[in-house]
């Protein structure tokens, strides 16, 4: 179970700055790997796959979610 934690707290980490929870996607690509602030950071092209950058859409997802007394 540690190791399983371990893994799924690692996929959530920003792969740039290795702090921030993964919280955007990048198109055309399609890879979410990093969080807002180095996203908005990034030039032209995705550090991954070296394909170009039309747009940063930040995700909405349970993981990013801290939990809440009232969450549904």
């Amino acid at each position: 179970l540690k190791e399983l934690i371990s893994l799924n707290e690692d996929v959530l980490t920003c792969k740039i700055c290795y702090e921030g929870r993964v919280e955007t996607v990048l198109l055309e690509c399609g890879h979410s790997a990093f969080c807002l602030n180095c996203s908005k950071k990034l030039k032209e092209n995705c550090p991954l796959c070296d394909q170009p950058i039309k747009r940063i859409i930040k995700i909405f997802s349970s993981w990013n979610l801290k939990k809440r007394k009232n969450c549904r």
